[in-house]
C-alpha cells in the first residue's frame, strides 16, 4: 500500500514540474526557456567535446615483428605523428611504433629497433 503512495505522489510531483515553464535563477534575475536552452547547449556542447578528447586516447592491437604475437598498445592520437618505442608484452623485446594520424584514421607501422 505504502510503494502504491509513493508512486501517486511521484506521479503528482512529475506532473506539476511538467506544467511549469522552465526558468533559471541567475545573479541578474530570472533566466527565460531560450536562455535555459542555450546554457543547456553550451553544457552539451562541452560534454561531447569531452568525449571526443576521450576518443584520441586508444587502445589498439599490433603485432610483434620478433614473435609474430598481437599485443595492445595505448596511443594518443591527438598529435598527428609520433614515433614510440614499446616492448612487446609477450617476448619482451623492444619495438618502435611510427604512429600517423590523418582526419579520424589511424595508422601504424612496427619495426624492430
Amino acid at each position: 500500500m505504502a510503494t502504491k503512495r509513493k508512486a501517486v505522489r511521484r506521479a503528482r510531483a512529475v506532473a506539476r514540474v511538467q506544467e511549469k515553464p522552465l526558468k533559471a535563477k541567475t545573479a541578474g534575475g530570472e533566466l527565460g526557456e531560450d536562455g535555459l536552452q542555450s546554457d543547456l547547449k553550451s553544457v552539451l556542447d562541452e560534454i561531447s567535446g569531452a568525449k571526443q578528447r576521450r576518443r584520441l586516447n586508444q587502445w589498439t592491437s599490433v603485432q610483434c615483428p620478433y614473435c609474430g604475437e598481437n599485443f595492445e598498445v595505448h596511443v594518443d592520437v591527438a598529435e598527428e605523428d609520433q614515433v614510440l618505442q614499446e616492448d612487446c608484452q609477450i617476448c619482451c623485446r623492444p619495438v618502435e611504433l611510427s604512429v600517423h594520424v590523418e582526419d579520424e584514421d589511424l595508422q601504424i607501422s612496427i619495426s624492430r629497433v
